[in-house]
């Protein structure tokens, strides 16, 4: 639907600077538990879960083909903190962010 497709986009465009649902939702131009609860149903996932997913995979791509410091892309990726993004990057991938990147990286001998 236009709000689910709405809501991919803002947050694949918006993922760095946290947006929130109610931001979503504007952007969609429906209210914000009107638009969580179709994103929900249609997607199969909540807004958070899917902007989440959207971040991760953002830093593995930061991960694999730059040598931006952890923290970094932490920050370029929305989370607001390296502890946190080490924390939810592991849960999502099975691998902390260093390990990632050795594994992934462009440059895994350097």
């Amino acid at each position: 639907s236009v709000p689910v497709r709405v809501g991919m986009r803002y947050a694949a465009e918006n993922h760095a600077r946290r947006p929130t649902v109610a931001d979503a939702a504007a952007a969609a131009g429906l209210s914000p538990s009107r638009f969580a609860h179709i994103f929900t149903k249609e997607a199969g996932v909540s807004f958070h879960e899917y902007l989440a997913s959207v971040r991760i995979e953002r830093a593995k791509g930061l991960l694999a083909h730059t040598t931006l410091p952890v923290v970094e892309v932490a920050d370029r990726t929305g989370f607001c903190n390296q502890n946190y993004f080490a924390n939810v990057f592991r849960r999502r991938t099975g691998s902390t962010p260093k390990a990632y990147r050795t594994v992934h990286g462009e440059k895994a001998d350097a």
